[in-house]
């Protein structure tokens, strides 16, 4: 009988001790899966991190280029301005000296006409001059 009960209270033992041995694999394995989950969301995090600063170069890439647009646009713009200035400058020394050869062609002509008169005058005297000498020799 005592055979018996050793031999059974060895078996339980043995069960015992497998079941132990159960569950200290099925915690390893946990702890196995837990620690794979965990890497798998360290990797997920970094994977945002670097989209999300891959975005932000991004976002700032286009800002540089937008600012670099706006200046180049600013440097047309400017650049315009400068030359209507230019042609109304232009346009104006254009017309002063239109105007100055006009005047000048006036003046021309005011002495053209002037001299012409004298002429006038000049001729109606020596005609005076001759017929006041024809009379006189008429007289005589």
């Amino acid at each position: 009988m005592e055979e018996e009960e050793v031999e059974e209270e060895e078996e339980q033992e043995e069960e015992e001790e497998d079941v132990e041995e159960e569950e200290k694999q099925e915690e390893e394995e946990q702890e196995e899966q837990e620690d794979e989950e965990e890497e798998v969301e360290e990797e997920e995090e970094e994977e945002e991190e670097e989209q999300e600063q891959e975005e932000e170069e991004q976002e700032q890439e286009e800002e540089e280029q937008e600012e670099q647009e706006d200046e180049e646009e600013e440097v047309e713009e400017e650049e315009e301005e400068e030359e209507e200035e230019q042609e109304q400058e232009e346009e104006e020394v254009e017309e002063e000296e239109l105007d100055e050869e006009v005047v000048e062609e006036e003046e021309v002509e005011e002495e053209e006409q002037e001299q012409e008169e004298e002429e006038v005058e000049e001729e109606e005297l020596d005609e005076e001059v001759m017929e006041e000498e024809e009379v006189e020799e008429e007289e005589e």
